[in-house]
């Protein structure tokens, strides 16, 4: 799967283990970096969704309507929409979904 990011600070946390290290820690960092390897190696959404079920993919509502979330751990979370190769949302079929644009790596509750 293809993983596009919605700003420069989403994509330094997903890219710079460093940044990731400084902003959420070790142990958050270095789980976020196996959910980005995972989803990158996926070859749609449903595959994903289907193999990694305890990171329950999930669709959010009120100022994330239209997003999905996945879990890090029990407080943090990627907030990610599905998209169509040109960064536009898609969500139709998550069978047909290849590509993703990672909002926010974020605290659940915050």
């Amino acid at each position: 799967m293809l993983i596009g990011y919605s700003n420069k600070d989403t994509e330094k946390i997903c890219n710079d283990d460093k940044v990731a290290k400084k902003k959420l820690g070790n142990a958050v960092s270095t789980k976020l970096f196996q959910r980005l390897q995972w989803l990158s190696k996926a070859p749609n959404l449903e595959f994903f969704n289907s193999t990694y079920r305890f990171l329950r993919v999930h669709k959010l509502s009120g100022n994330y309507d239209g997003m999905y979330a996945l879990d890090i751990n029990k407080q943090y979370r990627i907030v990610f929409y599905p998209c169509d190769e040109y960064g536009d949302p898609n969500y139709d079929d998550f069978k047909a979904i290849s590509v993703v644009t990672i909002q926010e790596v974020s605290k659940h509750y915050e």
